[in-house]
């Protein structure tokens, strides 16, 4: 499974390094981060962030490199309680969301320990330790995986997601 998650991701990049038009990069940057807003706001979500084609990332040699895998959601009903923002982001620029860290090396942490409803939990029903982060500005999303309610596990193709059944937010 990991390394199927692999071989996608690189193939979004290998694609993300083909584009030459800089429209094209900004549009393929825009589509990514689109997908993780849209699928953020109904489950959790496995992705990773890319350093952007730009001139800092581009002078220290890390254009399209990968900074590591993240699990994270914007739906506040998957949010403990006493994590929920007391109040709406003042910044109209920045995106939030609900970060539960990244998994550890030759860790299972992050992978299967979701309740039914899609609560990341640990062992004894507790919710997990999170922050609300933004965006980084140097990097865009690439989304490798979201959780599914049906299975109780990630799966990376959407088609396999039925969203009919989930809440709206």
């Amino acid at each position: 499974m990991e390394q199927l998650i692999q071989t996608r991701l690189h193939q979004k990049i290998q694609g993300y390094y083909n584009l030459s038009d800089e429209r094209e990069i900004r549009e393929f940057e825009l589509a990514q981060v689109d997908d993780f807003l849209f699928w953020s706001r109904k489950t959790w979500c496995r992705f990773e962030f890319v350093y952007c084609n730009n001139r800092l990332n581009k002078k220290l040699g890390r254009v399209g490199r990968s900074s590591g895998t993240r699990y994270g959601t914007r739906f506040l009903d998957l949010v403990p309680t006493k994590d929920k923002p007391k109040k709406r982001n003042p910044s109209t620029k920045t995106y939030r969301y609900y970060d539960t860290g990244r998994p550890t090396k030759n860790s299972t942490k992050n992978t299967g320990i979701r309740d039914a409803q899609g609560r990341y939990t640990q062992n004894r029903g507790q919710a997990i330790k999170g922050s609300w982060r933004s965006f980084r500005p140097d990097c865009f999303i690439v989304l490798t995986g979201i959780w599914s309610y049906e299975r109780g596990k990630f799966v990376s193709d959407y088609s396999d997601f039925n969203i009919r059944n989930q809440p709206t937010s």
